[in-house]
């Protein structure tokens, strides 16, 4: 360019510079074009001309973009800069290069890139024909564009801005600021020459960094932010709105590894320790490719944030591995939110990493392609819970390097996610653990809210003195189907957890029952310190519709002091008919008792169709009794009922069953008095297909014959087998008795029988066989 002095006719618009200063706080807005690339300030700002004193050579008065700002700053108002047809290129480029400081920018304008001549608007990441560069021969400015109070509703769009040793932009102190359609960090579209920071937030409230959108719509181009040498975008203000953004990928958002340089930026790619900042509203094309940055994609340090329809840690496609060098997103500060349409996949740590309290992760996909497909696993967990109250609801996770979800603190809920698998039952399990928790006090699965769990080594694994979790409503290893999709060892894993619920009272009939099926080994395993857990109410090798869903090994395997499996010790029969579980069509023992276990409760349950014995103390087959109860093992190895056949019997009078039994086991021996559990067999051999009723066995009967009649629960013919349990009054149930023939009843009794079942449930649930 061509540039001489101004002719001396010019001069004398100096002598009206006062008088024109004096109307500059009134003057109207106004729109000054940019010419030139040089880096001349204005002549005299504040006259309302943008002109540097040049002249330029088939160009007219030079106009240059620091002339433009100091008299965009000088007049009050909203001003434009834009930038003319006939400002020169160079290789279809105008590079802009300062050699200090650009003014400090203290009054509303629009820097307006998009008017460059050749830049094509059509095309959301389109490459900006103006740069700004930060690198002089003195070494490089500290802020390319920076925004100071006064500038509120400022505007800069379609500029490739680098090389700033502070941030390409600052908005400090000044609201309502937009950032769009700006390359920070990228020269040409081809040259990565970062930043320190893309974008710098300080008490720039409500500003917008990429799209304008609401939850419905967006309007303007997003960012492209890479390169930086720290964070893409550092946020100390309120309300700010991220939308629409590619951090740290290359401008079509396919690679983070292009020939020249590299494009992620080198801490974060997005850092917030303020509050109410929104990443993506959930409208179309809100969402932020964050991925391939250093030390993560998001931290959320402030409270109150929420994250919608961004893909974290993949390509554009939500199908490549771009992954950030560390979690996908961290949610510290109080109350931040992972909501619909997050893709959280392929990050070198965990997807999610929740640090503070009352944090909400939901409808996201973790550790898959977009579609919940197939596996593009975080390289830890999917969701690892650190701190209090967090919510992880209606999530798919999968595929990832241990746990779907991690739970390290106390008092989170984890409702209706699929873990280990997805709403089409693909296998995309977890290394190890469907849900692992180590915290306590914490609810996996509620009433008709379970998580469906398949495909993980263990389904959900209880470990490092966790206490007073409730496990309700899950499947585990299959669905409400009946489907096959099994966890490798075992479904539920308590080692080392105390006050475990697994199902409930009445679960069956409240949709707080688990089904745990199709695993590779036992349905549930309790080993370790593990005590005071209560299993109650669940659906174990079979579900609801009595399907054969059963696991490779036995459906309990336990050694452990004081459980619960069903009701408790004294609980009386009209509990305990709705405290049982179902157990079937396992391949090994229904519920066996490994040498550890001192107090197990086993009442109510129907153990019917497994491979082994319907309760096994010792995993050694049926112990006999011995005579006086002094022998040792699981359970003290407690004496089993044994009957009085030819004095078990109808009552024709009252429909009830008479028998006669005794438990020979001496009072010093056991711990009286026995609770004892009828139950009735459908075979000569098996297990317990319906639970009939109780009766208190005292001290005063140790040893000896008692009779006791009643009027057996549960409705429907008594054909079959009479078998018992005894259980002590400190909870140690014995095997199942040998069975004795139930007398068939004639017309007569049949009637009774109906007649007395009828009254005797007037006030309680049925609970149907379910084979």
């Amino acid at each position: 360019m061509l540039k001489y002095p101004l002719a001396a006719a010019r001069s004398g618009l100096r002598v009206a510079a006062t008088t024109i200063l004096l109307y500059a706080a009134t003057a109207p807005a106004a729109t000054f074009s940019v010419n030139s690339d040089s880096d001349t300030g204005d002549n005299m700002p504040g006259d309302g001309t943008c002109f540097t004193g040049l002249f330029i050579v088939e160009v007219g008065a030079e106009c240059t973009l620091r002339a433009a700002i100091e008299e965009a700053n000088a007049l009050a108002g909203a001003d434009t800069i834009e930038f003319a047809a006939t400002i020169p290129l160079s290789g279809g480029f105008v590079e802009i290069d300062p050699q200090t400081a650009l003014p400090i920018i203290v009054d509303t304008v629009v820097i307006d890139g998009y008017t460059a001549p050749g830049y094509d608007t059509l095309d959301p990441w389109a490459t900006p024909v103006v740069s700004i560069s930060g690198d002089t021969p003195g070494g490089q400015i500290q802020a390319g564009l920076n925004f100071l109070a006064g500038s509120e509703n400022s505007v800069v769009r379609g500029l490739a801005i680098y090389e700033f040793s502070f941030a390409g932009v600052v908005l400090n102190g000044a609201g309502s600021q937009t950032v769009e359609g700006n390359h920070l960090g990228l020269r040409g579209g081809a040259f990565y020459l970062g930043n320190d920071h893309g974008v710098l937030l300080t008490d720039a409230n409500g500003s917008i960094v990429g799209k304008t959108c609401d939850d419905s719509t967006c309007s303007g181009k997003g960012n492209l932010i890479v390169a930086s040498a720290s964070d893409g975008i550092w946020v100390s203000a309120d309300g700010v709105q991220i939308h629409g953004n590619r951090i740290g990928t290359t401008p079509d958002g396919t690679s983070i590894s292009p020939p020249l340089g590299a494009s992620g930026n080198a801490e974060f790619g997005v850092y917030v320790e303020e509050d109410d900042v929104r990443l993506g509203t959930g409208a179309r094309g809100s969402g932020n490719l964050i991925s391939g940055n250093g030390l993560g994609g998001v931290q959320l340090i402030g409270s109150d944030g929420e994250l919608r329809g961004n893909w974290i840690g993949t390509d554009v496609t939500g199908t490549v591995d771009l992954g950030n060098l560390g979690s996908g997103v961290e949610l510290g500060g109080l109350g931040n939110k992972v909501m619909a349409g997050n893709v959280i996949s392929g990050n070198s740590e965990n997807g999610v990493l929740v640090t503070g309290e009352d944090a909400v992760v939901e409808n996201a996909t973790i550790g898959l392609t977009a579609d919940s497909a197939s596996p593009l696993g975080n390289s830890t967990s999917g969701i690892r819970i650190q701190a209090d109250g967090t919510t992880v609801e209606s999530n798919t996770i999968g595929a990832n390097a241990l746990d779907g979800i991690r739970i390290e603190s106390m008092s989170n809920t984890i409702v209706a996610n699929f873990v280990g698998t997805n709403a089409a039952n693909d296998d995309v399990g977890n290394g190890l653990n469907g849900i692992r928790d180590s915290g306590g006090l914490n609810d996996i699965g509620q009433a008709e809210l379970g998580n469906v769990i398949g495909f993980n080594n263990i389904g959900i694994q209880i470990v490092g003195g966790a206490q007073s979790t409730q496990i309700r409503g899950n499947y585990i290893g299959t669905d409400s189907t009946g489907a096959d999709i099994g966890n490798g060892v075992v479904g539920i894993e308590l080692n080392d957890g105390d006050v475990i619920g697994i199902g409930g009272l009445d679960a069956m009939n409240t949709g707080s029952a688990n089904v745990i099926g199709n695993t590779g080994g036992p349905g549930i395993a309790i080993t370790g310190l593990s005590s005071f857990i209560d299993i109650r109410g669940n659906y174990i090798g079979t579900d609801p519709e009595g399907r054969d869903l059963g696991n490779d090994g036995s459906g309990i395997l336990c050694s452990c002091p004081s459980s619960f499996f069903g009701a408790d010790a004294v609980a009386p029969a009209s509990e305990t008919i709705d405290s049982g579980n179902e157990i079937a069509f396992n391949s090994g023992d229904g519920v066996v008792m490994l040498g550890g276990s001192s107090s197990a409760t086993i009442r109510g349950n129907l153990i019917h169709d497994n491979g082994g014995e319907a309760i096994d103390l010792g995993s050694d087959g049926p112990t006999p009794n011995d005579f006086g109860d002094d022998d040792t093992g699981a359970n003290d190895l407690q004496n089993f009922p044994e009957f009085d056949a030819l004095n078990t019997q109808w009552n024709e009078q009252t429909g009830e069953l008479e028998v006669r039994y005794r438990v020979t086991s001496n009072v010093q021996d056991s711990d009286y008095p026995l609770m004892i559990d009828f139950y009735l067999r459908n075979a000569a051999t098996g297990g317990t297909d319906r639970y009939l009723g109780a009766d208190t066995y005292d001290a005063g009967d140790a040893v000896l014959f008692r009779a006791t009649s009643f009027a057996p629960l549960g409705g429907g013919p008594l054909n079959g087998y009479l078998v018992a349990t005894a259980t002590t009054d400190t909870g140690r149930t014995s095997e199942l008795s040998d069975p004795v023939m139930v007398p068939e009843p004639s017309a007569t009794r049949l009637a009774a029988v109906a007649i007395g079942a009828v009254s005797s449930l007037a006030a309680l649930r049925r609970r149907a066989l379910r084979h």
